[in-house]
């Protein structure tokens, strides 16, 4: 039986294809759920329509994560932390800490959880902190922690 998928399904496909299935299978698992519709001309074509839009929105995406991967690499930013002797901070800077001067600096917003940390940064001086956006675009950003 040929149904559309109307979300990606492991071993099945993705959404948007027309795929042949099992009857069993489209009628017990599938349709039930809504995760499928069955397929004829009109579907088909609606089937294309839904590929095309997925398609525009990947590229949207991508382009967006390169822009922001071209504002952020190789920039720095700075982070004003308590300090004591021998420039050992009390404490660390957090990655919230980098998310908000990120923000407040270069006007681009960053998810903590994109920001990875090389080591803790407990000392002033100059850091380097990957913010990782998609599994291909790392940007490598520079953090300049000074004393308060």
């Amino acid at each position: 039986m040929k149904v559309l998928l109307r979300e990606n399904i492991s071993g099945v496909g993705k959404r948007g294809d027309v795929v042949d299935v099992k009857d069993g299978y489209a009628r017990n698992m599938l349709f039930p759920t809504n995760k499928a519709i069955m397929a004829n001309r009109k579907i088909e074509i609606q089937a294309e329509q839904m590929r095309k839009a997925e398609s525009a929105k990947v590229q949207k995406e991508t382009e967006k994560l390169q822009s922001t991967f071209d504002a952020l690499n190789n920039m720095t930013v700075a982070v004003i932390a308590k300090a004591g002797e021998n420039n050992k901070l009390f404490g660390s800077v957090t990655i919230q800490d980098i998310a908000d001067a990120i923000l407040a600096q270069l006007k681009i917003e960053v998810e903590r959880k994109h920001i990875e940390e090389v080591e803790h940064i407990k000392t002033v001086g100059d850091h380097k902190v990957n913010v990782k956006l998609s599994s291909s675009l790392t940007a490598e950003l520079n953090v300049k922690v000074t004393a308060k």
